[in-house]
C-alpha cells in the first residue's frame, strides 16, 4: 500500500496495560519487521513486539492492522490485557475508597446494571497498611520535588548487602 507508516511497539509479557514503549515508526516496512524481531529478542524474552500497518484508506481515513507480532516468552499470539492487573486496580480503587471514607459502591442486586453506595468495616490492618503505604510515598514525593542541580554530593550505596 501507498502512503503507509510501520510503527512497531514492544508490550511487556505481551500486556496491553502494562509497560509499553514506542521503537519504531516509519516508512520502511522490511525495516520495521526486522527492528520488532530484534527488538523482541534482543530484551530477553520480557517484551513482544507489534508491527503497526497505518495507511492512507480509499477515503482519506486511516486504516490500521498488525501485519506482525514477535511474542514474549509467554508465547502470546498478540498483545492482550491481562485480566488480574484490570481486577487489581479496581479491587484497589475500591479498597482506597472503604479505607479513607468508610463507604464504597457496590452491585445493587435490586437494580441490575446499577451501583448503591454502602458504609463498611475496614479492618484495622489494612488501614495501617494504607496509613504506611501513604507515608512512605508522601515521603518518597518529597524527594521527587526537590530541584536538581547537579551540584549536590553522590554517595555510592549498595544493593543490599550479604553477610
Amino acid at each position: 500500500m501507498d502512503n503507509c507508516t510501520y510503527v512497531v511497539t514492544a508490550y511487556r509479557w505481551g500486556w496491553l496495560n502494562n509497560s509499553w514503549y514506542l521503537v519504531y515508526s516509519g516508512t520502511d516496512r522490511a525495516k520495521s519487521i526486522a527492528i520488532a524481531q530484534s527488538e523482541c529478542s534482543d530484551r530477553g524474552g520480557k517484551y513482544g513486539c507489534q508491527v503497526l500497518e497505518c495507511c492512507d484508506g480509499p477515503n482519506g481515513e486511516m486504516v490500521s492492522k498488525a501485519i506482525a507480532y514477535f511474542a514474549s516468552m509467554h508465547g502470546e499470539e498478540k498483545p492482550n490485557r491481562n485480566c488480574r492487573i484490570d481486577l487489581i486496580e479496581d479491587i484497589g480503587h475500591i479498597a482506597i475508597n472503604a479505607i479513607e471514607d468508610g463507604s464504597c459502591w457496590v452491585s445493587d442486586e435490586e437494580k441490575p446494571g446499577f451501583m448503591k453506595l454502602v458504609n463498611v468495616e475496614v479492618p484495622q490492618w489494612l488501614k495501617d497498611e494504607h496509613d504506611r503505604k501513604a507515608e512512605f510515598h508522601e515521603k518518597m514525593q518529597e524527594i521527587y520535588d526537590k530541584p536538581f542541580t547537579g551540584n549536590e554530593e553522590q554517595e555510592s550505596q549498595p544493593c543490599s548487602s550479604t553477610s
